[in-house]
């Protein structure tokens, strides 16, 4: 459920997909050679939503070109085998709230803007550049970038629209480092979520 690795800078940008291909929850979708796995929802009352999808869209709403993914009640997950060290994503949110966690560090949140500047409990820096902010909150596109070694990623929305995920490696001589103590405390988090969710199903 993750990939082995990312050895060079990857960029996610759903070019390899095929345009309205859909994704529920537990299915597993490969590209540009990594594994995403689509995730339950948690709505902003707490509750998980399982019936939600993901679909291959062209629409460009996530302010790239060509093909991007809609998360519609539903998020994507990822697990490397080894941390990056930066990870960013082209963004377009059109309403609804929001879900991400890194490293097994959860957060429920309404607009890209709430976690700019965040650092989880886990030390891995949030940040958010706007390229097109409306006059209506939470309808904007932008980038949203990570700092830190990560080794799982996941990010959900009702009306969100992502392109362009791109991962750079830990310099080489940190990868084994990092991926013996920040893949041991990330792995824990993340099943401890897992499993909660399971529970609550």
């Amino acid at each position: 459920m993750g990939i082995t690795g990312i050895v060079n800078a990857t960029t996610i940008d759903f070019e390899d997909l095929t345009e309205s291909d859909q994704y529920l929850v537990g299915n597993t979708i490969v590209t540009s050679g990594i594994t995403l796995v689509a995730m339950p929802f948690q709505w902003s009352d707490l509750n998980l939503y399982f019936n939600g999808f993901a679909i291959v869209d062209n629409s460009g709403k996530a302010g790239g070109l060509g093909n991007e993914m809609r998360l519609n009640n539903i998020s994507l997950f990822y697990r490397s085998d080894f941390p990056v060290s930066e990870l960013s994503l082209n963004f377009g949110e059109y309403g609804g709230n929001l879900n991400i966690n890194i490293n097994g560090d959860f957060l429920n949140f309404e607009n890209f803007s709430d976690v700019d500047g965040w650092i989880t409990p886990g030390g891995i820096l949030v940040t958010v550049s706007f390229t097109n902010v409306t006059a209506v909150d939470g309808y904007d596109m932008g980038v949203l970038s990570l700092y830190g070694p990560i080794t799982s990623f996941s990010l959900g929305g009702q009306e969100l629209w992502i392109d362009n995920v791109s991962a750079v490696p830990l310099p080489g001589g940190l990868v084994l480092i990092g991926s013996g103590l920040f893949g041991i405390i990330g792995i824990r988090r993340q099943k401890l979520f897992l499993l909660n969710i399971l529970k609550i199903k």
